[in-house]
């Protein structure tokens, strides 16, 4: 009989996966991770979109965290088919797989479940997505939550580490002074990474079941980001130039993205939206100065 680990993430080289695996790992869990890629360290392979996950074996574990998925709105508008495999049939299958032998599964979820029609959206409100990305999320909930108290939806607005592509992208435009073009009709509301994980870890240890909802306490509109990080930079203003999304499918962004905190059991304050952002924006700009360009103080 193999033995059981503390632990399990599915998904374990995404961004949230990775970050599971190294906070587990500080606290002293055990921690096994699967990938769909060759990947050095032991992770197990396991590609949701590509293997019978109904015939993979899954290890003895006291708690998995689900955090492979498609995360790209415009891919699952473009390939739905083949993006629901992954996030809904293949995650389901194996969640009731997991939840057969034992092992508390936990889920990060997204506010894409609901129309962004108004801030604050609860978590007791009926669903009401308005994407194919938030459909897929909707349904795969309300399949894991007829599992019971075998399992936890933990729904997030963005999650953002310190280095997040798409600043860092601005900031070598605006560093030579070449214009971006923000979305003038997108907004964030994001949340730190390391709190994220840390609650994931804490929601799969106390196996927390139920609906839990994280969120930056207010939305920020992309333009008004890449504003800051041209002023941070010292750079002409009127390089930003913000434009309209052009989602395909006649979907776009929501109005809103926050959530209101829920979960029992957890510390579910609020991530203040602007700290998260200044972060991202000082981890840019760094990295702009790493290419010789002279921030402003």
């Amino acid at each position: 009989m193999r033995q059981s680990t503390d632990l399990l993430v599915i998904g374990g080289d995404g961004l949230i996966g990775r970050a599971v695996v190294r906070c587990a790992r500080q606290l002293g869990r055990r921690v096994l991770r699967t990938s769909r890629r060759e990947s050095p360290g032991g992770a197990l392979p396991l590609d949701l979109g590509r293997d019978d996950v109904a015939a993979w074996e899954p290890p003895p574990a006291r708690a998995a965290i689900l955090a492979a998925a498609v995360g790209s709105q415009e891919r699952c508008v473009h390939d739905r088919e083949g993006t629901a495999r992954v996030n809904v049939e293949a995650t389901v299958t194996l969640a009731r797989k997991l939840a057969a032998q034992g092992t508390f599964v936990v889920f990060p979820s997204s506010n894409l479940v609901f129309d962004g029609a108004t801030p604050w959206h609860r978590a007791d409100e009926a669903v009401a997505p308005r994407t194919e990305y938030g459909r897929q999320k909707a349904e795969t909930e309300r399949q894991l939550l007829d599992l019971g108290a075998s399992v936890a939806v933990v729904r997030l607005t963005k999650v953002w580490g310190p280095y997040v592509p798409l600043l860092a992208d601005w900031a070598v435009a605006l560093r030579r002074h070449r214009p971006v073009h923000p979305y003038s009709d997108a907004v964030v509301a994001p949340v730190w990474l390391d709190d994220v994980t840390e609650v994931l870890d804490r929601i799969a240890a106390r196996r927390l079941a139920g609906l839990h909802q994280l969120s930056g306490d207010v939305d920020v509109r992309y333009a008004d980001i890449a504003r800051r990080l041209a002023k941070r930079l010292g750079v002409d203003p009127a390089l930003v130039q913000p434009v309209p999304s052009m989602l395909q499918g006649g979907e776009g962004f929501p109005a809103h993205t926050t959530l209101a905190p829920a979960g029992e059991g957890i510390r579910c304050e609020v991530a203040v939206s602007w700290a998260v952002i200044e972060a991202v924006i000082d981890e840019a700009c760094d990295r702009a100065e790493g290419h010789g360009v002279k921030v402003a103080s």
